[in-house]
């Protein structure tokens, strides 16, 4: 803080930059499970794929 700013300012500014920091982790955990997610959706499903493709030309010589 700037030499001077008062006692009630400086506690309110601390506090809200703490809200805002915890507030920015929980927006960041979340983004992070959703992408996690999602890449387990597409994992499963290229593995379903190639599972398919590999079955599908056996017969071919």
């Amino acid at each position: 803080m700037a030499e001077g700013t008062p006692a009630p300012a400086t506690a309110k500014i601390t506090e809200v930059a703490r809200q805002a920091s915890a507030t920015g982790m929980s927006l960041t955990s979340l983004a992070a499970a959703g992408v996690a997610a999602v890449a387990v959706v597409v994992a499963l499903l290229s593995q379903r794929g190639a599972g398919a493709e590999a079955g599908a030309g056996a017969g071919h010589v």
